[in-house]
């Protein structure tokens, strides 16, 4: 069973418009003071359970009435609740009322792709949830679906050709860093960023430069990110795109990571930028690569990353 919790405000309403001049402009409104709702529920296989709606933001207290007295009763033996990282969801009582009731608490494990989008979440959770109905264990569906979701296809192929042209595979002791979709895959740990797919105009949102100071954002990454990436301490971190950098550098500046194992610098993989990759690749001259839009910025950064591997590699 999975479990987690929405909410909408009233201020979501417009509060302005247009009309003919001289007229009143007349629209609806909610009645009532301004206010925030938390609709929180189970979701089993078979549907939704332990509905439950709150006047008012999530909290750890709140949430840890909600486990007591609306989920619990609903559970039974052997079963598994599976529940995200928030803040509010660790405080002390919601373990132990699960399994007062003989069922199991599990955090999350799906692993999303950076930039995480609409199809890259549907592909993951479809996997995951096949491989439970075939029988598989909690841990198998969960590799399932983090392969499912990472990068595949062309961008494997880039990714790996990007990370090779500046060596990052004598780094890692590898061949070719095309072997960490391979042979080498238990090598390494895809993530993203951002947690959850993030929509702009119905579009995914890939971010941008205040990918850390909108606070949504900043939260998921001071919470989510920065949490995942302590449990990989001696890791090498390659963000891919410069907003994944952008939020590494940021956890970084705050002392939550280690700002050496950052090998940032690569454009995302995502084979819509060609006149960039060239640029990166080394495939065209100096003056034809400021010729490119962001071609400089592609330079500098190439170069950086460049000095940093050299200075890494053994001599």
């Amino acid at each position: 069973m999975f479990v987690d919790e929405t909410g909408a405000n009233t201020k979501m309403v417009r509060v302005y418009g247009r009309c003919r001049r001289g007229e009143r402009l007349v629209c609806k409104t909610p009645w009532g003071h301004w206010k925030t709702t938390t609709f929180t529920c189970g979701l089993r296989c078979d549907g939704l359970v332990a509905p439950w709606v709150l006047e008012g933001p999530m909290t750890g207290d709140a949430f840890r009435v909600y486990i007591e007295k609306v989920l619990a009763p609903t559970l039974s033996s052997g079963d598994t609740v599976i529940i995200d990282n928030l803040a509010s969801h660790k405080v002390v009582g919601v373990r132990e009322a699960i399994e007062a009731v003989g069922a199991k608490l599990l955090k999350a494990r799906v692993v999303k792709l950076n930039p995480p989008g609409k199809q890259q979440a549907l592909e993951a959770l479809l996997s995951f949830r096949a491989a439970l109905a075939a029988g598989g264990s909690l841990d198998d569906a969960a590799r399932q679906a983090k392969s499912a979701a990472s990068f595949k296809g062309g961008m494997r192929t880039l990714g790996a050709r990007l990370m090779d042209h500046f060596a990052l595979h004598r780094l890692f002791g590898l061949a070719s860093t095309l072997e960490l979709f391979g042979s080498a895959a238990r090598r390494a740990h895809y993530t993203s960023a951002l947690r959850y797919p993030v929509l702009k105009k119905s579009g995914n949102y890939a971010g941008d430069s205040r990918i850390a100071a909108r606070p949504f954002m900043r939260c998921m990454i001071e919470e989510s990110l920065a949490d995942e990436l302590a449990m990989l301490p001696k890791a090498w971190l390659v963000p891919f795109g410069p907003n994944a950098l952008r939020a590494l550098d940021h956890l970084a500046a705050a002392g939550r990571i280690d700002e050496a194992r950052i090998l940032g610098g690569l454009l995302h993989p995502g084979g819509q930028q060609w006149n960039r990759y060239n640029v990166q690749l080394d495939l065209v001259s100096s003056d034809a690569a400021l010729a490119v839009p962001g071609g400089a910025e592609v330079l500098r950064r190439s170069a950086a990353l460049r000095a940093k591997v050299a200075a890494l590699l053994p001599e």
